[in-house]
């Protein structure tokens, strides 16, 4: 809750009498009041950063290839001292915007050096050297803005490696998953769980699609591993987002894995693995033996994303009949236990599912006003249940 709607459902229990108004104002006190500032500074670094790498690459061919790295060596040393000086005198919200851009223009010079002494490239080191270099800064700060870009500058690197170099690059993700998984676990923070969960799983996306892309449905093995593992923290803080980041892009998998298996290519290409079905099975029961007296029906259904469907007669029906199985149970316990929440999921779960399944399978075969009038029908039909069930959970607050 925010603190304006805070504020104003606390003036609704002052007025019911639960509590007094001395008690409102120490609560709304206990809140701090977010720094409209952050999101403007965010906005100069991201532009100043642009303009930095921009700037590297342009046409420099009047000035010497020395004096470029010396130029913007020195304007980056400048950057980092300017803001050390800030966060030493507590000026941290400036402090830290020199320091990421510092941070940014390190990066921008090793390039520069790459590009002007023609170094060759076989896979992604440099943006290895750029994140160890964001993993000592943050060691040293301890802001959360290094995290994150670092995190994005490990991914954009696997990228790099991947699609320039068809290399995937296991240093990129050894690095991910013990130097950054580290400090996750230790920080144990929503903001770091979740970067590091999105980048761990595009990391993971990138290993099985492109890499072993006859072996591609192994993603499954290794996000339920991660799902096993944040069923297994006790910490509610990094647990939650592992188990959503888990759950999410098993369900965009299953969406992406539709119109995989509808291209005969792909589906020719696919090898089975035996060895696949054992480790998975071997895992679902080690969480169903170690979280048999608190797994709930919702976790079962939280399975059903897990399904090898692959290994299935029709594995394309399969997916979409798993799909609709899961937002459709969402749908049922959540309006059976009245959970708001669950509700909204499994409506938003079966309209993507719905809108897979007509993209896929209606888009060659019907006319294309057809195909956007009938689209737009089924989105309003959703709105309208959507609306329908917010009003009756509204009708329940109040009475």
């Amino acid at each position: 809750m925010n603190l304006s709607k805070l504020e104003k459902e606390g003036k609704k229990w002052v007025e019911e009498g639960y509590i007094q108004e001395a008690q409102l104002e120490l609560i709304l006190k206990s809140y701090s009041k977010q720094d409209a500032n952050v999101l403007v500074l965010l906005f100069a670094i991201l532009l100043t950063g642009l303009a930095f790498l921009t700037f590297i690459f342009s046409d420099w061919a009047q000035v010497a290839h020395i004096s470029r790295v010396i130029v913007m060596l020195g304007f980056t040393l400048a950057l980092y001292i300017l803001g050390d000086q800030l966060y030493s005198r507590k000026q941290v919200l400036y402090g830290m915007s020199f320091v990421v851009l510092g941070f940014i223009g390190f990066g921008a010079s090793l390039f520069l050096v790459i590009n002007n002494y023609e170094v060759i490239l076989y896979n992604g080191w440099p943006f290895v050297v750029w994140a160890l270099v964001g993993l000592g800064l943050y060691a040293i700060y301890s802001n959360s803005l290094l995290y994150v870009i670092s995190i994005a500058i490990l991914t954009i690197g696997q990228f790099y490696s991947e699609f320039s170099f068809f290399s995937y690059s296991y240093t990129i993700l050894f690095l991910l998953l013990i130097g950054f998984g580290f400090i996750a676990l230790h920080k144990g923070t929503k903001l770091f769980a979740y970067t590091f969960g999105i980048g761990l799983v595009i990391n993971l996306l990138v290993l099985t699609i492109t890499t072993f892309d006859q072996y591609y449905y192994w993603f499954i093995v290794y996000i339920f591993a991660f799902y096993l593992i944040a069923h297994l923290i006790p910490k509610k803080t990094l647990a939650q987002p592992f188990k959503y980041v888990s759950l999410v892009s098993m369900f965009l998998f299953n969406i992406l894995q539709v119109g995989f298996i509808e291209d005969g290519f792909i589906l020719q290409n696919v090898k089975l693995s035996g060895l696949f079905l054992i480790i998975l099975l071997v895992l679902v029961g080690i969480m169903i033996v170690l979280k048999r007296l608190t797994l709930k029906t919702i976790d079962y259904i939280y399975l059903i994303l897990f399904i090898p469907t692959i290994y299935l007669p029709y594995p394309s029906v399969m997916t979409v009949i798993a799909l609709f199985l899961f937002s459709s149970a969402l749908l049922i316990v959540g309006y059976k236990e009245d959970r708001n929440q669950l509700i909204t999921y499994g409506t938003v779960a079966f309209l993507l599912s719905t809108l897979t399944v007509y993209i896929q399978y209606a888009w060659e075969a019907m006319n294309k006003s057809l195909f956007f009038l009938i689209g737009g029908l089924i989105l309003f039909v959703f709105s309208f249940m959507i609306e329908r069930s917010r009003r009756k959970s509204k009708k329940k607050e109040e009475v």
